[in-house]
This record gives structure tokens, C-alpha cells and sequence, in this order.
């Protein structure tokens, strides 16, 4: 059985028809908006993080899937953005934010993967790592134990022998 589905009103079918031609001309008034309120430097960056915060916040937030990581580093975005100061350009701006958002993500996977990683080789012994452990814990104790005049002048009490241990 087939689910009967409406046509869209003809002034959707003529959106989509001439869709190649409007997104150029919605890219050209954004920048132009961008450029008629940004004189300076401060004023781009200004503009930017007013007209691209959200943005910028939610492709992060879908990366990551965790909003209090994200809203840092979204705003670690716009401090990056600082650092290219120089050369920004109204019309060049939303490709250096999206550019430096997607640096920033890779950098945070990547460290929080490395970190997965190192914890399950600490934290995720097998029985074999865990009795190698209790059995160098146990010649450890034994060794602490062991008297003085084993040890010569090189160590000459038990406490020094702790202390060097710990």
C-alpha cells in the first residue's frame, strides 16, 4: 500500500527549481551585512561571534554530543579567531571559524580518545597484570622486612629502606 504524500505548493517547486541561484545570491547579503556593520578588525570579529555563535555551537555540540565541552570550545574558536586577526576579511570569516571548529574538535577527540585509551591500560587489568602486582607487592614487603646487617652500610635501617621505596 502506498502512503499518498501532497505535491508542495508551487512556490516550494519554484524555490527548489531556482535554488542554484539563490544560495550564492543569500551568501553575497550575508557578507554584505557583515561588511556594512564591520569597519575594524575588532568590529569582524565582533560581528562574527554575534552572527556565528550558535552556529558554530551547535555544529560543535553535534561532534562531540556534550554541551558544556562544546560552549568551551566554541569559545575557544573565537579566541583562536583572534590569532588571524590580520587577516580576516568580512568575507572570509565564516570559513576561518568553520575551519578552526572543525582543528579544535579533531584536537579534543583526539586527546579524549588518547585518554580512553590510557585509562584502560591503568584501569583494565587482566588477572595475569593483577597477580604480577600482588606478587611484586609481596617480595616488596619481603624485602622491607629483611634485616640490617643483610643490607650492610648501603642501607642502613628498615625506615630508610621504606622511605626509599615509597
Amino acid at each position: 500500500m502506498t502512503k499518498y504524500s501532497p505535491e508542495p505548493p508551487i512556490h516550494i517547486l519554484i524555490i527548489r527549481q531556482w535554488e542554484f541561484l539563490l544560495l550564492p545570491l543569500f551568501n553575497i547579503i550575508e557578507n554584505f551585512k557583515i561588511t556594512m556593520m564591520a569597519n575594524t578588525f575588532d568590529d569582524i570579529i565582533t560581528c562574527s561571534y554575534k552572527e556565528y555563535h550558535q552556529i558554530i555551537l551547535n555544529y560543535i555540540t553535534y561532534r562531540i554530543t556534550h554541551r558544556c565541552e562544546a560552549e568551551d570550545l566554541a569559545q575557544d574558536v573565537f579566541v583562536r579567531l583572534l590569532d588571524y586577526k590580520q587577516m580576516l576579511r568580512p568575507d572570509t570569516v565564516k570559513y576561518f571559524l568553520f575551519t578552526i571548529a572543525r582543528n579544535i574538535v579533531t584536537d579534543y577527540l583526539r586527546r579524549y580518545y588518547k585518554k580512553q585509551e590510557v585509562n584502560k591500560i591503568c584501569y583494565d587489568n587482566t588477572t595475569e597484570e593483577k597477580e604480577m602486582r600482588d606478587r611484586f607487592f609481596r617480595v616488596l614487603e619481603h624485602f622491607l622486612k629483611m634485616p640490617d646487617e643483610f643490607f650492610g652500610s648501603s642501607l642502613k635501617s628498615k625506615q630508610q629502606r621504606k622511605e626509599r621505596w615509597r
